[in-house]
């Protein structure tokens, strides 16, 4: 698609560093899929991640899906947005709601309730985001003397003997 507001397929959980849950959709198998993982709370500083889909892993029970789960290449920067449930409940919890993951786990207090729903402004702005998170930072130092470097050089920079860091 040409942007990301419009080329969003799903909205999913992030269940492991590595592993993407993707509630009551299947994915197509043959599908280039970008992962755009930010916190439930993102703001314009958010770290956001952008990581690639490598495994899907489709569940369904009498043909209709429930899940979809994506292995991601690398790990994310962010921990798990689920929190432990017990399996026991799952299940039950699940075949009471008729296999709705995203109800399933608010009632069971796993998840925050609304995380699967993801405004577009935000996916419009990642590209912003992204390059303003890339731009260097820079801290000037002027000084008085070339002198004056060595002790502000000597507390980052090893080479420096005596080392004066902290």
């Amino acid at each position: 698609m040409p942007d990301r507001v419009s080329g969003h397929v799903a909205t999913g959980i992030l269940a492991d560093g590595d592993l993407v849950l993707i509630p009551n959709r299947t994915l197509p198998e043959d599908a280039d899929l970008e992962v755009l993982i930010f916190p439930t709370n993102v703001n314009d500083r958010s770290a956001i991640d952008v990581l690639d889909g490598w495994k899907f892993s489709r569940f369904a029970v009498r043909g209709n899906t429930v899940a979809t789960t994506m292995k991601l290449r690398h790990h994310s920067t962010y921990a798990s947005q689920i929190g432990e449930v017990d399996g026991h409940e799952l299940g039950s919890a699940l075949e009471a709601l008729d296999g709705d993951v995203l109800e399933t786990l608010t009632r069971l207090g796993a998840i925050e309730p609304g995380i699967g729903a993801i405004d577009p402004a935000w996916l419009a702005a990642v590209d912003r985001i992204e390059r303003e998170r890339r731009r260097p930072k820079l801290a000037g130092h002027d000084l008085e003397s070339y002198r004056d470097i060595a002790p502000i050089w000597c507390i980052f920079f090893c080479f420096c003997q005596p080392h004066q860091g902290g």
